[in-house]
């Protein structure tokens, strides 16, 4: 019996010390792996059943930042880019137009000449945006200087979730040529329309920028009136 017991010792002394080199050895190629800089991202090893791994994630700059600007009064919702800054629109300068500047966006870069615009008009409730877009077009001609227009297009032209209409036109302001983009869409007897307008050269580049603008445009309830 003594004999069984001492031999059953000495197994087990054997056991202890067998997974003890074991650990030893796995903590030493680890160590290694580290000091030479081998990856040891998603490395796994196991021992009596137990696993233990040792993962690393990738961290990716985020791109600049989106704001959000909001305007109860008119029931207006857009994202615009951290690196360019939002202004209070023009209004209306009561000069026949019944249009009004609600906001105004425009790189912080001083060097770009990029504006954006969100405004709203008041329209006939029989008015469509066809006839909308096309007196839009007539009165600019006789307002601006040199100003063209492209065809208008309507189909698959969408604004804030509703039908919307989308024109490219160019002109020329104190000797300076200008191209520019407007999209709108007439909700009620109101049609929201947004204008981009920049410099022939630079007008491609910032449009992809626009069109994320554009496209998170939303409509929320308005608390003016009429």
């Amino acid at each position: 019996m003594k004999l069984f017991l001492s031999n059953h010792g000495l197994k087990v002394k054997l056991q202890s010390r067998y997974y003890g080199h074991v650990l030893f050895i796995l903590c030493a190629l680890s160590l290694a792996l580290i000091i030479i800089g081998l990856p040891t991202s998603n490395f796994t090893y196991k021992l009596a059943g137990t696993v233990f791994a040792a993962s690393t994630s990738n961290v990716s700059s985020n791109p600049p930042g989106l704001l959000t600007y909001k305007n109860d009064s008119y029931g207006v919702n857009i994202q615009y880019p951290a690196n360019w800054s939002s202004n209070p629109g023009e209004g209306n300068d009561n000069s026949g137009d019944s249009s009004t500047d609600i906001v105004t966006f425009s790189p912080k870069d001083t060097s770009s000449s990029a504006t954006f615009d969100v405004s709203v008009d008041k329209v006939d409730s029989s008015e469509n945006l066809k006839q909308y877009v096309s007196d839009s077009i007539s009165d600019n001609k006789i307002d601006l200087k040199n100003y063209t227009a492209s065809e208008p297009t309507l189909n698959g032209v969408t604004l804030a979730g509703t039908p919307a209409y989308k024109v490219i036109y160019s002109f020329t302001d104190q000797g300076e040529n200008i191209k520019g983009l407007e999209t709108g869409t007439i909700v009620g007897n109101k049609v929201y329309f947004i204008t981009y307008e920049n410099s022939p050269s630079k007008f491609d580049s910032d449009l992809p920028t626009v069109q994320k603008m554009i496209d998170s445009f939303k409509l929320t309830s308005s608390k003016s009136s009429g």
